[in-house]
C-alpha cells in the first residue's frame, strides 16, 4: 500500500470514528497526520521520551495554530528511589492535564 493510499484510508477511518493504530510515522509527518484527524474525536499520541513529546507538541502547534486542546503529560523526573521530591512545575503540568481531561 502506498503512503497516499494509507493516508486516505486513515482519514476515512477517522471520519467514521473507527480506531486506527498508526505506526512508523515520524517527525513533522506525524503531526500532519494528527492534525488531519483532529476534528474526528480524541487522539492519543504516545512517544518514547519527553524530548520526542515536546517536539511533537511543537509540530502540532505548527499544523494547528491556536490549539488549546492538546494536553501534555510530562514524564516523572524522579524514580521511586530518589529521596528528593518531584519538580513542582512538572507536578503542576500533570495536574493541569488531569483537570483538562
Amino acid at each position: 500500500m502506498s503512503a497516499q493510499a494509507a493516508f486516505r484510508e486513515l482519514l476515512t477511518r477517522s471520519g467514521q470514528h473507527q480506531p486506527a493504530n498508526v505506526v512508523g510515522v515520524e517527525g513533522l509527518a506525524l503531526a500532519q497526520v494528527i492534525a488531519a484527524c483532529s476534528g474526528t474525536g480524541p487522539i492519543v499520541a504516545v512517544t518514547a521520551d519527553a524530548p520526542q513529546a515536546e517536539a511533537l507538541l511543537r509540530d502540532l502547534r505548527f499544523w494547528l495554530p491556536g490549539i488549546g486542546d492538546v494536553l501534555f503529560v510530562p514524564g516523572d523526573d524522579n524514580t521511586p528511589y530518589h529521596s528528593t521530591s518531584s519538580d513542582p512545575i512538572l507536578v503542576m503540568e500533570r495536574m493541569a492535564t488531569s483537570f483538562g481531561l
